[in-house]
């Protein structure tokens, strides 16, 4: 790269003393252990980019600026330079290495390439520098009065990032005093299609605000950029990136130094280093005190990348630097050392000369040099010490580590000026006096160099030269912006603070990415933003995104976005495809349907609209928007209808928000007009036993029976044909049966169709309500009471008949066909009185016969039977009285006997009570027929000791006898009955007195 470049051990030995001897913050973008396996990149190189940026001069707006090149070359070689504006190229020979060649750019393309305020904005004043060795090029633009230089800086060092260093706006003393010089900058393009956004500190050309703002160049254009005159305004701190490398020039048209003085006022000019050259440290050695009567100072400026930058000044803490914001600090003839914490860069400018006791003008006044880092330091330069008319004094500024002192040469040649140590450092300082023209100088070490030189109110100073190792890294990741739309999410993956190297890639990660579809724009490594979408596929469900991001360094930032769906739907569904239903509206009735709606997802939606279609005014929803639905909240639509027409209308209810809508329910309407009610068919009572009421619809669909209520319904079992969960039906049948027979039916129904037409049916099914009447206690004689009709007592055998009262206790006619008795044997009732009819509450009387057959209750069950064959029983109680007859046997015992029922057989009873205990005895006997009966007690032995009846004449029948045991002793004794017909019957019996 260098011919005088020492081996990488010696580079590496002079790293370490640095490090060894300086005190260095612990830096996040100095890699210091990697320095030397960087790609170096010097000012030597085969193409350059330059604009000239406007100043003035004494002569005013007329005068032309003097601009020149020093081009120098390690090889004799050719030079190309090409004046973009007008394509014109021009040849330069250098025939000899390490000599510097000037070229008078007026004389070549004519003075009008220098930029002006007519410029501002974009242009082609610009010169593009070519050759095919690697040069060295220093650029000088003079006026009488108001000069400066820059170092060049070949394209191989240029990058996309640069934070300006210029100076305030100039101020002129003259007249009131304004601002009438500003503070400028200039950048440009080295490639076609170069977007260059600029975050200005200062009103530039007319721009109201200080927000970022994009420029569009191609290769060669020029933004030149002035700020406002409206103050102090400084373009210092204005970052500038570009997507392709860019060449950046900054300074002040022409300003006084201190800014206040308002005369004595030059160009200040240097070419920008790239961010990332930018170093932690820098020693500003003191210039040479050209004019030790002026009253003002020099000043350094320095400006930090970041906030909360801290630094030292001489090893005394200083208040923090904010990113971009500059500082000032005057100089005096001692040197100063700055260590910051973050890139800083620093400028070294020169004070304005004033005037003298003799209002004459002396040698100096501002130029403006940049101060490069120690670890930029080079270890060979070839510059120029400007050979122009308007400079009669040239100097140098040698900055070296003290060791290494005496291996510089100067032009070959040891320097023999004073070296004075620089406080707290390795290195030492020295100004060297020099002649015009080109110079070399070179060391065993790296060593900062600086030209400057001096005329009549006039000055010029640069940066001898660099190595531009990278000391900036990036080391903040990306970052990724995100704004929500419409079941979407838009996302900027950016990678654009002033350190940052770009995005290098940007991909989706599957896993993190559902129901979504993202979609990444085209980008070329190291854009510093790239965009991005993410679409829900489906819009009614939640999804997420997940984006990767790396930068150029190899940071990255993942992004994951959930993307919210518009997550309500019909709640039965779960919210998914539209419900289905219909409904039926009777006489332009308004009908109202509730749907239930729920929000599935998981973000809260906002419902602004509910419509239905058609939107005719048929339907109309009641509920209001908007509605707020939480996640998993359910909320209730209703929606109506109202018409008037005999048609069938469908609508579809959709819901949304401001973003999306869906179709929740498909609504079919049957509008039906209906004025009949059913009809009633008739009712079928077959002998009353139970009622059939039918009703009847047309059989069409939309009409039928809906509903049947009683309003009253009393003794009756109801069924219904078909059955009441089968209704709607064209035909409905009800069945009523009694639950009583004896008791009347009695019901009032109300039919209701599915229009609510209502027909009203009431009636009464008469009963079997038929009762015998007991005139002395007013009892119903029947079964079902267990109350007997009973007639006055009946001699036994004796005959006769007697009436029976019947009532009819109900609410209709009863008409008893005919009578007849259950057992038909002592009872009989003459058919001839029927058939009976009783009206309502109507009594009548019908005869009845009966015959004594048998002593005691004579019993029977009259059966009365209706028209239909209903029954009904009456139970029959008469009680019939025993033959008597009393007197004294043959024996002289007191017997009685009385006959109280026939018998089928011929029987002897066991005596009672028995034992007896002396007192009358009863003895109950049965006869087949009628016989001549002896009865008589016989003893153990089987003599008769008492004879009860001797051959006494009795008819047929049962028969109780009672006599006294008259001498009867206590004992087992038998009596015994004998009849003529030869029958004998004994039982046996106990006397116990």
């Amino acid at each position: 790269m260098k011919q005088l470049l020492p081996d990488i051990e010696v580079r590496l030995g002079w790293l370490s003393n640095l490090f060894g001897r300086l005190i260095l913050f612990c830096l996040p973008f100095i890699l210091a252990a990697s320095l030397a396996a960087q790609p170096s990149h010097d000012t030597k190189g085969k193409e350059f980019w330059v604009a000239f940026m406007e100043t003035a001069g004494r002569e005013g707006p007329m005068e032309q600026s003097d601009l020149r090149l020093y081009l120098s070359a390690i090889e004799p070689t050719e030079v190309r330079i090409t004046y973009w504006r007008t394509g014109q190229t021009e040849t330069i020979n250098l025939p000899v290495a390490h000599r510097s060649f000037e070229v008078d750019v007026g004389r070549l393309f004519g003075s009008s390439i220098e930029l002006n305020a007519g410029d501002i904005g974009v242009s082609s004043k610009t010169l593009r520098v070519q050759s095919d060795e690697d040069i060295t090029l220093y650029g000088v633009s003079v006026r009488i009065f108001s000069s400066d230089a820059f170092l060049g800086l070949p394209e191989d060092v240029l990058t996309r990032r640069y934070i300006l260093l210029a100076y305030p706006n100039g101020f002129s003393n003259q007249g009131f005093g304004v601002y009438d010089m500003p503070s400028e900058f200039a950048v440009v393009a080295t490639e076609d299609g170069t977007l260059v956004t600029i975050t200005p500190t200062a009103n530039i050309n007319e721009r109201p605000t200080l927000d970022p703002f994009v420029v569009g160049l191609n290769k060669g254009e020029v933004y030149f950029a002035q700020a406002s005159l409206n103050g102090e305004q400084d373009v210092t701190g204005t970052q500038i990136r570009a997507r392709k490398p860019i060449a950046v020039f900054s300074g002040n048209k022409r300003t006084s130094i201190p800014t206040d003085v308002g005369n004595f006022r030059d160009l200040l000019v240097e070419q920008m280093p790239p961010l990332e050259s930018w170093g932690n440290t820098a020693i500003i050695p003191p210039l040479f005190d050209v004019t030790p009567a002026s009253s003002f100072a020099p000043v350094a400026r320095i400006v930090a990348a970041f906030d909360n930058t801290t630094w030292d000044l001489n090893g005394v803490p200083q208040p923090q630097l904010r990113g971009g914001v500059p500082i000032e600090i005057p100089l005096d003839e001692a040197p100063m050392v700055i260590t910051a914490s973050g890139p800083i860069l620093v400028a070294q400018y020169e004070h304005s000369v004033g005037p003298l006791w003799n209002d004459t003008f002396d040698l100096g006044d501002p130029f403006m040099m940049i101060i490069p880092p120690e670890l930029q330091y080079d270890t060979s330069y070839a510059f120029q010490s400007v050979p122009h008319p308007e400079f009669v004094r040239h100097y140098l500024n040698v900055v070296i580590p003290t060791v290494d002192i005496p291996s510089l040469r100067i032009d070959s040649m040891q320097v023999n000026e004073m070296f004075r140590q620089v406080p707290g450092t390795i290195y030492s300082y020295a100004q060297v006096t020099l002649t015009p023209g080109a110079h070399t100088a070179y060391a065993d070490a790296p060593f900062g160099l600086y030209s400057y030189g001096y005329g009549q109110a006039n000055s010029y100073g640069y940066p001898g030269g660099a190595i531009y190792r990278v000391l900036v890294h990036d080391f903040q990741h990306p970052y990724i912006l995100t704004t929500r739309g419409c079941a979407r999410v838009n996302g900027t993956a950016i990678d654009n603070r002033i350190t940052d190297s770009g995005i290098d890639s940007c991909y989706v990660i599957p896993s993190g990415t559902r129901n979504a579809n993202v979609t990444i724009q085209p980008f070329t490594s190291g854009d510093d933003s790239v965009f991005y979408s993410a679409t829900l596929i489906d819009p009614y469900q939640d999804g997420s995104s997940e984006v990767k991001a790396i930068d150029s360094g190899g940071r990255s930032v993942t992004q994951r976005n959930a993307i919210a769906g518009f997550t309500v739907g019909i709640a039965a569904l779960n919210g998914g495809a539209p419900t289905r239903t219909s409904a039926v509206a009777y006489n332009g009735n308004r009908i109202c349907r509730e749907f239930e709606i729920i929000n599935y997802g998981d973000f809260k939606q906002t419902i602004s609209n509910i419509s239905p279609t058609p939107d005719d005014g048929l339907f109309t929803v009641s509920t209001l928007t908007p509605i707020t639905v939480e996640p998993g909240e359910r909320r209730i639509i209703q929606i109506c209808f109202e018409s008037d027409l005999d048609s069938t209308i469908e609508a579809r209810l959709t819901i949304g928000d401001s973003c999306v809508t869906r179709e929740i329910i498909e609504w079919k309407v049957h509008s039906v007009i209906d004025t009949i009610p059913p009809v009633f068919l008739g009712q079928v009572s077959p002998c009353g036993e139970e009622i059939e009421v039918i009703f009847n619809e047309p059989d069409e669909q939309f009409l039928g029976i809906a509903s049947v209520e009683f309003v009253e319904r009393t003794n009756a079992d109801v069924t219904f044909n078909p059955a009441l969960a089968s209704l709607p039906a064209s035909q409905l049948s009800l069945r009523l049966r009694p639950i009583d027979p004896f008791q009347d039916v009695i019901y009032e129904v109300r039919v209701t169709d599915l229009a609510g037409n209502q027909i009203i049916v009431q009636d009464t099914l008469g009963g079997f309500t038929v009762a015998v009447v007991d005139p002395s206690t007013g009892e119903n004689a029947l079964v079902r009471s267990g109350v007997e009709w009973k007639t006055d007592s009946l001699d036994y055998l004796g005959r006769r008949c007697d009436s029976i009262l019947l009532s009819n206790y109900g609410t209709r006619t009863v008409t008893i066909s005919r009578a007849t008795l259950q057992g038909n044997l002592e009872f009989s009732i003459p058919p001839s009185q029927f058939p009976v009819t009783l009206n309502s509450g109507e009594n009548k009387m019908i005869a009845i016969c009966l015959e004594g057959h048998f002593t005691g209750n004579q019993l029977d069950t009259l059966l009365i039977i209706d028209s239909c064959g209903r029954i009904d029983r009456i139970p029959l109680k008469t009680p019939v009285d025993f033959g008597l007859g009393h007197g004294v046997d043959r024996c002289g015992q007191n017997v009685t006997i009385r006959a109280f029922a026939p018998s089928k057989r011929t029987l002897l009873m066991p005596p009672f009570p028995n034992p007896t205990p002396g007192e009358t005895i009863g003895l109950d006997i049965g006869l087949q027929r009628d016989e001549i009966v002896t009865i008589e007690v016989l003893d153990m032995g089987g003599e008769s000791v008492l004879r009860v009846l001797n051959r006494a004449q009795l008819t047929g029948g049962l028969h109780r006898l009672q006599f006294e045991p008259v001498g009867l002793e206590s004992g087992l004794y038998f009596c015994r009955m004998m009849t003529a017909n030869g029958e004998v019957k004994t039982v046996k019996m106990v006397v116990e007195k």
